[in-house]
């Protein structure tokens, strides 16, 4: 009796230090987050559940997961928004909000599945992880991929892959009664832990009194009210001394989803860049070349022509007066507009230095229609970009109806050369 005596007090410090360090992460994961370094906050609350399971920590948790951005971080923050939702018996009304945007907002970056098990109470499992028992209610949320489902029960076991794509639901049908099985081996079971639902109020306090600061009273894991926006969520009495009013968070504005990751769960925006800017580019550099190729051909009949002007290797190739300019400059091809009216021994040349010198300006003119097709095609996929849904990690595009498409086609004629614009407004 001494000795465990003795025990009490040292375990009740023990204690505590964790609960001082759990909310020093819990405190320094809301200035992260405040600061919009979301990857920081989401180590900090993360440190902090692990030793506090607080359903605030559990909520900023996937809140700040969501916003770092990359598909394995938006899978687990959804996953554990949906398990505060889960276990958290009334939350405020904008918590149930917040958390279920960020879900939203996750189902853009990551894939999700849905899985049906033919027997109530199978363990189920996802790439080897624990996510629950049969019937699952929810969908796991993974990165895209191929992914390993398996349902176990009773020594029994059934596995399937599952192909999930980003933005998209995939559904995993396991089926214990008749699929085929394999025999789990013999492990030593331990009693399961039940998971109680819990209220927002917070763990009970320690009776030993910790050495901190006057306000401690103040700094309780409990009464938590969420700031004017949508997280972090914490105690308004945190850090403050009784009587002093919580200072209100100043508005945030959420960081921009990157291009890379919109495109990817855009894969409209993503064919329609390819096809324009990939045809645009093609055609500056293949009309480019063109160009260049009928312009040296053209210098080269030129020089042959004038050549033959100044020494005729025909008496018949002499010209008359009358294809001289005033300045005595000879003018074997005639007027410019009139192809009949060239000599008729450099007739064949002129004709065919005007096709060449047609299809230099006709490629110019194709050349400068890729450039403008490849310019548009970048630019509209930027203007999209940052149009939809403003591109921002935490809001969701309101249902506008029915909306103007418009495409740029190249306009080819014997008259006329540029671009054209086609669609519906």
């Amino acid at each position: 009796m001494p000795g465990a005596s003795l025990l009490q007090p040292s375990i009740a410090r023990a204690d505590d230090k964790i609960t001082l360090l759990a909310r020093q992460n819990f405190l320094d994961g809301v200035s992260a987050f405040d600061a919009k370094h979301y990857g920081e906050a989401r180590d900090l609350f993360l440190q902090a559940y692990a030793m506090k399971r607080h359903p605030v920590v559990l909520l900023n948790l996937g809140l700040a997961e969501v916003r770092v951005g990359d598909q394995d971080s938006a899978a687990s923050g959804a996953n554990h928004l949906q398990q505060f939702l889960r276990e958290v018996e009334s939350p405020t009304a904008d918590q149930t909000r917040d958390a279920k945007n960020g879900i939203a907002e996750a189902k853009k970056r990551s894939a999700y599945i849905f899985l049906v098990v033919d027997v109530d109470g199978a363990k189920v499992l996802v790439d080897g992880q624990e996510y629950g028992k049969s019937p699952l209610t929810e969908p796991v949320f993974v990165k895209p991929g191929t992914h390993d489902v398996e349902a176990q029960l009773e020594g029994r076991v059934v596995r399937i892959q599952v192909q999930a794509r980003m933005g998209a639901l995939a559904s995993g049908q396991l089926n214990l009664r008749t699929g085929a099985t394999e025999a789990l081996p013999e492990v030593a079971t331990q009693p399961e832990k039940v998971v109680k639902k819990t209220q927002i109020p917070a763990p009970p306090t320690v009776e030993e009194e910790p050495v901190a600061t006057p306000t401690d009273e103040t700094n309780r894991w409990a009464n938590d009210v969420p700031p004017p926006d949508n997280g972090p969520y914490m105690n308004p009495g945190y850090n403050l001394t009784p009587g002093v009013r919580t200072p209100e968070a100043s508005p945030q504005t959420e960081a921009r989803i990157d291009i890379v990751h919109w495109l990817e769960g855009k894969p409209e925006a993503l064919t329609a860049l390819s096809i324009g800017a990939g045809l645009g580019l093609l055609g500056t550099i293949g009309f480019g070349i063109g160009a260049s190729n009928a312009k040296s051909t053209a210098s080269d009949v030129t020089a042959k022509i004038v050549g033959e002007t100044n020494n005729p290797s025909d008496p018949s190739g002499v010209l008359p007066p009358s294809y001289y300019t005033a300045t005595g400059s000879p003018i074997p091809c005639g007027s410019v507009a009139d192809p009949s009216t060239a000599h008729p021994y450099y007739a064949t040349a002129c004709a065919q230095l005007r096709t060449n010198i047609k299809a230099h300006d006709t490629d110019i003119a194709l050349m400068a229609t890729s450039l403008v097709l490849t310019t548009v095609s970048i630019g509209g996929t930027l203007v999209w970009y940052y149009l939809d849904s403003n591109a921002k990690t935490g809001t969701a595009p309101k249902d506008a109806g029915a909306q103007a498409f418009v495409t740029v086609v190249p306009l080819l004629s014997p008259h006329h050369q540029g671009l054209g614009l086609q669609g519906t407004f």
